[in-house]
């Protein structure tokens, strides 16, 4: 298989073979993560605050669940052909559809194909 080295227009770089020095995580890693943490925490207690029901921190409506397979082809370029897509295989897939609220909001009154009023 050949993939394009452009789509659309736009120059493609060669993908990264990852190694252990690909990652350099920041001086200041841990702190950052923790800041992470205590703003998802916030987000999660003023959702609970606001509606009286515990929610997740983000994307709170679900729209659908997907259920699938990833299927990885026998002739992947070598490139591209490390981690999951090392060797041709056929894995579960799920993928949840959400909004990127953290609230739960009313629908719009509104849906795909028609005109907003």
């Amino acid at each position: 298989m050949s993939l394009p080295s452009t789509i659309m227009n736009v120059q493609l770089e060669a993908p990264v073979r990852f190694s252990p020095s690909v990652e350099r995580p920041d001086a200041d890693e841990d702190k950052t993560t923790q800041a992470l943490i205590a703003t998802m925490r916030y987000i999660n207690e003023k959702t609970f605050a606001d509606g009286g029901h515990a929610l997740r921190s983000v994307h709170a409506k679900t729209h659908g669940i997907l259920q699938g397979y990833l299927e990885v082809d026998t002739d992947l370029p070598g490139d591209l052909a490390q981690g999951l897509f090392a060797k041709p295989g056929r894995y579960p897939a799920v993928q949840h559809l959400v909004d990127a609220l953290a609230a739960v909001r009313a629908q719009l009154g509104w849906s795909l194909g028609e005109e907003a009023a």
